[in-house]
């Protein structure tokens, strides 16, 4: 229950067209990456923590394209973070965590503030279906 988990997010580009992400890959509940733990009944859990992840990104200023990582097909991003596993679970077992991911910017957003360049891009919006990981199992022990 002492350890630490390093966590790497990856985000794969399995299409065969070239999309953009925004650049904030923080951990923010309800946008960008969450954390969700299940035990071994599927009942999702959570662990103690004394602070919460929470990032609020500025947004891009208008026209600003180097805020977005490109990713062509069969490209990658990742992204690594440490958790502490008492962040995570409340107590020694079987756990499957799954991290989700949600863009913070929408296509209104583009069309109202984004610029033409931005419209240009083909961003990764909050329309888009929410993205969500594989399934990782991890023991944990006392």
């Amino acid at each position: 229950m002492g350890d630490t988990l390093r966590l790497e997010t990856r985000f794969t580009n399995s299409g065969t067209q070239t999309f953009y992400m925004f650049d904030e890959f923080c951990w923010n509940p309800g946008n960008l990456l969450n954390i969700h733990a299940f035990n071994a009944s599927g009942k999702e859990v959570s662990g103690h923590s004394d602070f919460l992840r929470d990032c609020v990104p500025p947004p891009p200023s208008r026209d600003d394209t180097s805020r977005f990582i490109e990713l062509e097909p069969g490209s990658f991003e990742a992204s690594a973070e440490k958790f502490d596993v008492r962040e995570l679970v409340p107590e020694p077992g079987e756990y499957d965590l799954v991290v989700n991911y949600r863009s913070v910017i929408s296509k209104k957003w583009i069309s109202e503030y984004g610029g033409p360049k931005l419209a240009t891009l083909t961003i990764w919006t909050s329309e888009y279906p929410e993205l969500v990981s594989n399934r990782l199992h991890i023991t944990v022990k006392p």
